[in-house]
């Protein structure tokens, strides 16, 4: 029974995070929701981050290209060694859809279930071998962080195996420098998850957590919609004032002429392109992304969550409702 109820709130959880577009492909045991748990919060925490004058995560990948990875690939746990196409034992691989159709079977999926499974996860799967993923946590949160987001990286097309891309080296210390950077609702979440796969609950304990956790995440997205709503309005402000003293100067220019300057869209456009650039002192080929759209796209992204969250926590109650009914007519 826990395994079932863990498959549906795996499968409501994944169907909320899905904001790349469509519904997830994911499901699966208490092991699938950790990984796409971590998935799902590392993007947070890139995207989150604070906008500062040196090249970020979010410079090096393409967050919204991650965020359909993770929402449109399937994740299945095995107690069977994981071997990618090399022979190697792994923690986990990516299998590819054409990849899938000739390994499907080695983790017990048969030629229908892999083409029922590509309907929802188009990208492929991820297998994980829960002896190593427990062995990895053991060792350390980062650790299995680091697995995780590599796994999505090829998912991506990245082959990534030295665990460098670009300007950052994305390895252990990397992501040690990311869990202890984390928030506590990101720090909670994951902890709670990686001891649930061990830890036997009933129903109504894994819907309430699922209940609690909304709670806490809600108030995690409201609060910092709040300061990137503001720091919003304050960088337009600014680009306001500039762009008004460049006319102005143009004014005092252009005015003794006889001619009446006119704030023409082009050079506004022009105006507002250059303020909001910013370079870097990286390496060649490194640039830093804008200010302004790293802050659109924060507050895209937290009102798409808060509402698909709404939504989740209302299905999440009424599941809960109807199972308390059920209890009460046996």
């Amino acid at each position: 029974m826990k395994t079932k109820v863990l498959g549906l709130l795996v499968g409501i959880l994944l169907s909320v995070q899905s904001f790349a577009g469509g519904e997830s492909g994911n499901g699966g045991d208490g092991y699938s929701l950790l990984f796409t748990s971590t998935a799902i919060r590392i993007h947070r925490e890139f995207l989150m981050e604070q906008w500062e004058n040196i090249i970020q995560a979010r410079d090096v990948i393409p967050l919204t290209e991650y965020l359909t990875a993770v929402n449109f690939t399937k994740v299945i746990s095995t107690d069977s060694d994981v071997v990618d196409t090399h022979g190697n034992v792994q923690a986990a691989i990516f299998l590819n859809p054409d990849n899938l159709k000739i390994y499907g079977p080695n983790y017990g999926m048969t030629s229908s279930q892999v083409d029922d499974l590509l309907e929802t996860a188009p990208l492929g799967a991820i297998i994980i071998n829960r002896e190593r993923i427990r062995e990895e946590l053991a060792l350390g949160m980062s650790i299995f962080m680091g697995t995780v987001f590599h796994e999505y990286l090829r998912v991506m097309g990245i082959n990534d195996d030295n665990y460098i891309n670009s300007a950052i080296a994305f390895d252990r210390e990397f992501f040690e420098g990311v869990y202890q950077k984390s928030s506590y609702v990101t720090v909670q979440t994951l902890e709670t998850l990686s001891n649930n796969i061990t830890v036997s609950q009933t129903k109504f304990e894994l819907i309430d957590a699922e209940l609690n956790r909304l709670d806490i995440e809600i108030a995690e997205d409201i609060e910092d919609l709040e300061v990137v709503l503001e720091s919003k309005m304050a960088r337009a402000r600014q680009l306001r004032r500039q762009i008004n003293r460049e006319f102005q100067a143009i004014s005092k220019v252009v005015g003794s002429t006889g001619m009446v300057p006119m704030p023409f869209g082009s050079y506004r456009s022009r105006v507002v392109s250059a303020m909001g650039k910013y370079v870097a002192e990286a390496p060649v080929g490194e640039t830093k992304r804008q200010q302004y759209q790293v802050m659109q796209e924060q507050a895209e992204f937290l009102f798409s969550k808060l509402r698909i969250n709404r939504e989740h926590y209302l299905r999440v109650q009424e599941k809960r409702n109807e199972i308390f009914m059920d209890l009460l007519n046996e």
